[in-house]
């Protein structure tokens, strides 16, 4: 069965902050509401605030779904920054709500295996295939 999603809307983000955290989309895939943000380059923990306002906001303006984080170009992730998305996984959980990963460099998955957060973390190669859990 092949489901088709329209291609992702932003939706407007107040206060941006100049990191290498991208945009919020919002995507309709089958009966669930998907938001996607990006990030790129270095995430360390000196990107967590934003990060973690980004993902809020991204939490925030779905009833039920997922946020799907596209680290696709990030080419390090910080322990601290894999330990922070444990934490808002486990958060958004309560409210019916799921954190995704989209990632394929070995430093990503790397981080998550040191901190034992690839347990939650699937590894998802592409939007669509987090949309639908269909992990690599």
């Amino acid at each position: 069965m092949t489901n088709t999603m329209a291609e992702p809307k932003p939706v407007a983000v107040a206060n941006e902050l100049p990191l290498p955290i991208g945009e919020v989309s919002r995507r309709r895939a089958s009966s669930s509401d998907t938001a996607v943000v990006t990030a790129q380059g270095d995430l360390d923990a000196s990107h967590i605030p934003g990060l973690r306002q980004k993902i809020a906001r991204a939490l925030g303006s779905l009833d039920e779904g997922a946020v799907i984080l596209d680290l696709r170009e990030v080419e390090f992730l910080s322990l601290s920054v894999a330990c922070e998305l444990v934490e808002i996984k486990h958060r958004a959980a309560p409210r019916g709500l799921d954190l995704r990963l989209v990632f394929h460099h070995p430093a990503v998955q790397r981080a998550l295996d040191v901190t034992g957060a690839f347990l939650l973390f699937p590894a998802y190669p592409s939007i669509e295939a987090a949309a639908e859990r269909r992990p690599a």
